[in-house]
């Protein structure tokens, strides 16, 4: 539910990593360096399956960077 908020208001390369980084703090052997990069990868990835491969109708970017 937060997710689908954040990505409509804060857009999918926001929402992306705030999710699986939130999700690591349940790891309390956690390494910062593989979450970060988890969390690249991942957006990158799904950016490129969800937004331009299967069209689906979510911003990429917030509305108020004028990106």
């Amino acid at each position: 539910m937060v997710f689908a908020y954040a990505a409509t208001h804060l857009g999918f390369v926001i929402a992306s990593p705030g999710l699986i980084i939130v999700g690591s703090l349940a790891d309390p052997g956690v390494r910062w360096r593989q979450v970060l990069a988890l969390a690249i990868g991942l957006t990158l990835f799904g950016a490129q399956v969800f937004v331009w491969g299967l069209g689906v109708q979510v911003p990429l970017w917030p509305p108020f960077l004028p990106i």
